[in-house]
């Protein structure tokens, strides 16, 4: 009853005895023979008789819809507080500019210049509308109070622009009022919380609009490119967007710094299919791979220490390893390394392209 009352929803509740009720058939249960010709299926007597005929009429709990004028008048008084005007084109750059602070920063600057020029010749201007400049400093740089006064400013001038956004329904189910600065807030039911005020009613922000956008990516920037969590977390303690968490992830998607920080690096091309002699059934030895690795320090019969290389014969098919000695890493001890493997292993063999193994397979040829 008091979220009908909450949600002014018009509907009238009356009393049904149990004798009448159909529902408690379905919970009570009846026999074949008494569901033959019973109120389950048409429902009580009463119901085809006017209500006024209806048995304890006297028990009428009702919920009144409001009055359609009023509701009208509630949405008109929210509307004309930001003169809403469809097709309206703001002074206020929104598409031209990128970051939320040079945006109030320029609008800031280009109100004070107007404000100047409007004070030198106020005595002409007896009749024109100076309030939008009222309260801007005379100061030759930009004080708190004009910026403040600039982002109050930025608000209005994006709520009139997105007019038609903020008759959707998204906006209108929010439950929005203005404020005495023009600006509309919602009621989150947060009113007895311990929340600053700016938390407890925050600013409604058009979800389709430019400086939606702008003021999510000013955010992410302060927050050192937080996540969507606590950047969503940050926005709710001032504003309330629609679908916020859409519009976070779109916002953090585009961001370049995020990218490069959170990116994955390139995957490694496809490996092609292994060759033949890697996947046939073949006695050991049969294909082979060969390298080189050294040197290695020898020494024999109390002589001074020699380097030598090892060069390695690899069965392709078993893994298995033939190992010689070469005395130096020339061609010709490569060849009297090779011709000992090639006398009890036999041939052929894949090696890489190292200038004595070349020169050696030259030479054979």
């Amino acid at each position: 009853m008091d979220e009908l009352v909450s949600e002014k929803i018009g509907t009238r509740f009356y009393y049904v005895s149990t004798e009448s009720n159909p529902a408690d058939c379905a919970t009570r249960g009846l026999n074949a023979s008494e569901i033959v010709d019973h109120t389950w299926w048409h429902g009580p007597g009463f119901i085809l008789a006017p209500p006024i005929q209806w048995p304890n009429a006297h028990m009428d709990f009702t919920v009144d819809p409001p009055p359609l004028k009023d509701v009208e008048e509630e949405f008109r008084t929210v509307a004309s507080s930001a003169s809403l005007i469809e097709g309206y084109k703001s002074f206020v750059p929104f598409t031209r500019m990128t970051s939320y602070s040079k945006l109030v920063r320029v609008t800031a600057w280009c109100l004070k210049y107007l404000a100047k020029l409007l004070y030198r010749i106020e005595a002409k201007l007896q009749t024109a509308d100076t309030t939008l400049f009222s309260k801007f400093t005379k100061a030759s740089h930009i004080s708190i109070d004009d910026f403040r006064e600039a982002e109050l400013i930025v608000l209005r001038e994006h709520y009139r622009e997105g007019a038609l956004l903020l008759e959707s329904r998204n906006i209108r189910k929010l439950h929005v009022k203005s404020d005495e600065n023009g600006l509309f807030r919602a009621d989150i039911r947060m009113a007895n919380s311990e929340l600053e005020e700016s938390a407890k009613r925050p600013i409604v922000l058009l979800p389709g609009h430019p400086l939606t956008q702008m003021i999510i990516r000013h955010y992410h920037l302060k927050l050192f490119h937080a996540g969507a969590p606590h950047l969503i977390s940050a926005l709710r303690e001032k504003y309330l967007i629609p679908n916020i968490r859409r519009k976070v992830k779109t916002i953090i998607a585009k961001c370049i710094t995020c990218k490069r920080q959170q990116g994955r690096p390139y995957s490694y091309p496809e490996c092609p299919s292994l060759p033949a002699e890697r996947v046939s059934r073949k006695r050991p030895f049969q294909n082979i791979g060969l390298d080189y690795f050294g040197p290695l320090l020898v020494r024999s019969d109390q002589s001074q220490s020699r380097k030598v290389w090892v060069c390695l014969f690899t069965c392709m098919a078993t893994r298995a390893l033939h190992l010689e000695v070469a005395a130096d890493n020339s061609t010709a001890q490569f060849v009297f390394a090779f011709r000992r493997f090639i006398a009890r292993r036999g041939s052929p063999v894949i090696s890489d392209n190292a200038p004595n193994f070349k020169i050696a397979k030259t030479d054979s040829d």
